[in-house]
């Protein structure tokens, strides 16, 4: 070996794996490096994503909206509200007597 060159202990060849590991785990990731060349494509495809998800909750109808089976929502002193719950009660009663023909007529 040369008088300048010096060898290499474990603790150096250690030191410099080490230096290697860290390198290689910070380079960018795909979705990174794709984010910086072309900014304006992966907007899109994240909105085009996002329509994607609106058209299938709409196709699998969770915009709909659902009878109003719960009082908390309806004014209480509302005289069809009455009505309602009367004729809810009275279905229940229908039924509990296991006369189902009736309750179906209602």
């Amino acid at each position: 070996m040369d008088e300048n060159q010096e060898e290499l202990t474990q603790e150096d060849i250690e030191k410099i794996h080490f230096f290697e590991k860290v390198q290689m785990e910070s380079e960018p990731t795909l979705w990174a490096t794709a984010v910086t060349k072309f900014p304006i494509c992966c907007l899109l495809l994240a909105y085009a994503v996002f329509a994607g998800l609106v058209v299938a909750c709409i196709a699998g109808k969770f915009y709909e909206f659902d009878k109003p089976y719960y009082r908390d929502y309806l004014i209480w002193d509302d005289p069809i509200v009455q009505n309602w719950d009367k004729r809810a009660v009275g279905l229940a009663y229908i039924e509990s007597r296991d006369n189902k023909d009736k309750a179906e007529r209602f």
